[in-house]
């Protein structure tokens, strides 16, 4: 079989996508990422995001991705072009119990409609706020259910629906600050008695060299 001739011109083409360019600027989507600890009880009335890089303030590549402590290191740049909010309760779910799944939608309930709200500011300005949580759902959740009882196939795997909140497109240049913040006006405790998490996701298109 004769091997496909590729043109000096596809040739030359296809090179702006390769991974192994030198002086090249690569633009692919991506999302950030940072969870936290929702205590039971709720005594945290308010929580920072993406203010510590993977390795700093006892963060893993499990909690954050962020290369940065609250910043996109040079020659990085973000155009951050959408949000959204994560609760994940901390109870499990088993098949022989179907109050198990009716705590983790509780617990979803209460915190997506709590009196709070999220806002992600960038430098000094603040780009976005919105209110309640679940005014910015997660957009991803798991299908089906657990359990032979009606209420835990039901309510077994709880979670916000719902379109993306998206922005007009804001570019994060290299070295400048941003955070994002959830804000509750009061105490707010999980139904389910048990410690949950709670994170943000910033998405857009990261710009960064290639290799």
């Amino acid at each position: 079989m004769n091997n496909l001739a590729v043109t000096p011109n596809i040739a030359n083409a296809l090179q702006q996508y390769g991974v192994l360019a030198g002086n090249v600027v690569e633009a692919h989507p991506q999302s950030f990422y940072d969870f936290q600890t929702y205590a039971t009880a709720g005594t945290k009335l308010s929580y920072t995001f993406f203010q510590n890089q993977i390795g700093s303030g006892g963060y893993t590549a499990g909690t954050t991705n962020m290369p940065g402590n609250g910043q996109f290191p040079n020659p990085q740049n973000f155009l951050w072009t959408g949000i959204e909010v994560i609760f994940i309760s901390g109870q499990t779910v088993s098949s022989a119990a179907a109050t198990e799944g009716l705590s983790i939608a509780d617990d979803l309930y209460k915190i997506a409609n709590a009196k709070a709200y999220v806002n992600f500011v960038i430098n000094t300005k603040e780009y976005f706020r919105e209110c309640p949580l679940g005014a910015c759902p997660a957009q991803y959740g798991l299908g089906g259910g657990i359990g032979t009882g009606y209420p835990a196939v039901v309510a077994s795997f709880a979670h916000t629906v719902g379109e993306m909140k998206r922005t007009s497109g804001q570019l994060i240049p290299s070295n400048t600050s941003f955070i994002g913040n959830i804000v509750f006006d009061a105490t707010t405790a999980t139904p389910s008695g048990i410690d949950g998490r709670i994170g943000m996701k910033i998405h857009g298109i990261w710009y960064q060299l290639a290799q």
